[in-house]
């Protein structure tokens, strides 16, 4: 796996990284394990791409929902 590297997005907090798994140099989409600050949240709102999440390590809270 590749080291850790900022995201390659606007929007995102001091301290987020991901680490790239893989990226396809065509359309820039790309598969990675996401590392976020401790505490971290986001406003609600939409994300732009097709997106899934595995939460490996924690656990996400989705508006009243802890999945």
């Amino acid at each position: 796996m590749a080291p850790p590297e900022p995201i390659p997005a606007e929007g995102w907090p001091d301290g987020a990284q991901v680490k790239v798994l893989s990226r396809d140099a065509v359309t820039g989409a790309f598969s990675g394990v996401l590392l976020l600050p401790k505490g971290y949240s986001r406003p609600e709102g939409h994300l732009a791409a097709d997106t899934e999440f595995l939460v490996l390590k924690g656990w996400v809270r989705i508006g009243d929902e802890l999945p």
